[in-house]
């Protein structure tokens, strides 16, 4: 899958538009990647969890890793190196993005590893 479209949500959020469809997920949801200050701490904090992650990229300005969360949604963290994010552009949708979701079909293992393990905190849940 290749990227058509990226469209910017204030400096420190995007939404990348892929080409394609996967199979392996009812969805069309590539992956919901998160901001940490320090990627390769939360790596070894995960692990430490019994959390099966993937390596660690390093690219411009950025260092990512990836993982599939207890019902299989892919789920990315990445670390911005220095202070030059994304600038705003013709694309640029709203300052923030507060909401991202899936459907869910074993609520505990979700919770457990979103709430207990990560320490989000559920928004929203319902039909």
């Amino acid at each position: 899958m290749g990227s058509l479209l990226c469209l910017g949500v204030g400096t420190h959020q995007t939404i990348n538009l892929l080409s394609g469809h996967s199979e392996e997920t009812s969805n069309n949801l590539a992956e919901v990647t998160f901001e940490t200050s320090d990627v390769g701490r939360l790596r070894l904090y995960l692990e430490s969890r019994g959390v099966q992650t993937g390596q660690i990229i390093d690219v411009p300005r950025s260092r990512h890793f990836s993982l599939t969360d207890p019902e299989g949604h892919h789920i990315g963290f990445i670390q911005y190196i220095g202070e030059d994010r994304y600038s705003y552009s013709e694309n640029q949708l709203s300052s923030r993005i507060i909401h991202a979701g899936f459907v869910v079909q074993d609520r505990a293992a979700e919770d457990k590893f979103y709430k207990d393990i990560l320490g989000f905190h559920v928004y929203w849940h319902g039909g």
